[in-house]
């Protein structure tokens, strides 16, 4: 697991969110491991939406297409 997030992706992360820029996340993790992680590195509330993944198996394209519709 990284230590931290990679150099500059909080500054970027907030200044998006502060020029109301909506900010979606689409990952392989399940829901409480996305959590964790999440919390873990204080970006937590920068995302408005957040697909994660599922049991079954790996489904980013359609957690991107459902966050495109959004």
């Amino acid at each position: 697991m990284c230590p931290d997030v990679f150099d500059g992706i909080k500054p970027l992360l907030k200044r998006l969110r502060d020029s109301n820029v909506r900010i979606a996340m689409v990952t392989g993790k399940g829901k409480l491991s996305a959590d964790i992680s999440l919390e873990k590195f204080g970006i937590t509330d920068y995302f408005e939406w957040i697909e994660t993944g599922m049991p079954a198996g790996p489904r980013k394209p359609e957690g991107i297409q459902l966050l495109l519709d959004k």
